[in-house]
């Protein structure tokens, strides 16, 4: 097995070290997720299996490929447990995901569904389902929870965005996909 790690670490221009923090965080996560803290992959990060990515340095997207790449290949490594790990999450900056909420479960369009990623920005949940094209959005952890489909969007990250006036809520969410950045008012709401 270290042998492995050392051909994936010359492979994608890391140390063993790093590889070998990712293969801890997969175990962990049971092969389908990480949680991961190095600094050669910047710095506290997740990786979903599906394409999640997310690094400190949220607009490296040549980082990102590098620690999705990594993880997948780790993870085909990796024996995955009977059940996934619970309680799996983590924070950096104002950001949180985790993929351990039910606040969605009775939303009729996604029933039966596991989101790809869940977390919370500030005060604003979300929920993204990528087979069925939602992402839902719910305030103060409480509020109505609002609906949209991605359309051609699948999502691959989300952030804070930077505005004058210390915009809050849905609407100063950035969302990342293969089209580039966008926010929940272009998307169609369904409910």
């Amino acid at each position: 097995m270290t042998n492995d790690l050392q051909q994936l670490a010359q492979r994608f221009g890391v140390s063993i070290e790093a590889v070998s923090t990712l293969q801890q965080a997969l175990q962990r996560g049971g092969g389908t997720m990480a949680q991961f803290n190095h600094p050669e992959l910047g710095g506290m990060g997740q990786w979903q299996q599906g394409g999640m990515v997310m690094v400190g340095d949220m607009f490296n997207n040549a980082l990102k490929a590098k620690v999705d790449g990594l993880c997948v290949e780790l993870s085909k490594m990796t024996a995955a447990p009977a059940a996934p790990a619970q309680g799996f999450g983590m924070s950096f900056n104002s950001f949180s995901f985790s993929s351990n909420l039910a606040w969605w479960s009775n939303i009729a369009d996604v029933q039966g569904q596991t989101p790809n990623s869940a977390g919370s920005q500030n005060s604003t949940e979300y929920a993204y389902f990528r087979d069925v094209k939602r992402l839902l959005l719910r305030e103060n952890g409480n509020g109505a929870i609002a609906v949209y489909d991605t359309l051609q969007h699948v999502i691959t990250g989300v952030s804070q965005a930077q505005q004058n006036g210390g915009g809050k809520g849905a609407q100063s969410l950035v969302f990342q996909s293969q089209l580039g950045q966008f926010g929940v008012d272009s998307l169609k709401r369904i409910a």
